[in-house]
């Protein structure tokens, strides 16, 4: 489980959330020389295009996460330089903390 996720919304914003400390910062723009700061053991980057055709920062070494629509213009050079496409069913609320429940007793 990692201690921060960096969140960016497209071109507009960054959020840095400290999971423990239950701490959230928003940055102005996006920087990836704020992201190579962050420890690839304890971070996570998370990247949401928001309609933006840009794709996420490709030089660092945080595990990262890009949700989007299934509009493959969004996405196509982030699987181009390795990332692995998968699609997320989609489920009710219920569902879904069924199976949160489920991988946290399980540790799936």
């Amino acid at each position: 489980i990692p201690n921060v996720i960096i969140i960016q919304k497209g071109d507009q914003s960054m959020n840095i959330n400290l999971i423990k400390e239950k701490e959230s910062f928003k940055i102005k723009g996006t920087s990836e020389s704020l992201l190579e700061l962050f420890d690839e053991r304890i971070a996570e980057y998370w990247y949401e295009p928001m309609y933006n055709k840009n794709e996420p920062f490709l030089g660092i070494k945080l595990p990262t996460l890009m949700t989007t629509s299934p509009n493959i213009d969004l996405y196509k050079y982030f699987c181009r330089n390795g990332a692995v496409k998968s699609c997320m069913p989609l489920y009710d609320l219920e569902e879904m903390l069924t199976i949160g429940q489920y991988m946290r007793e399980t540790s799936f």
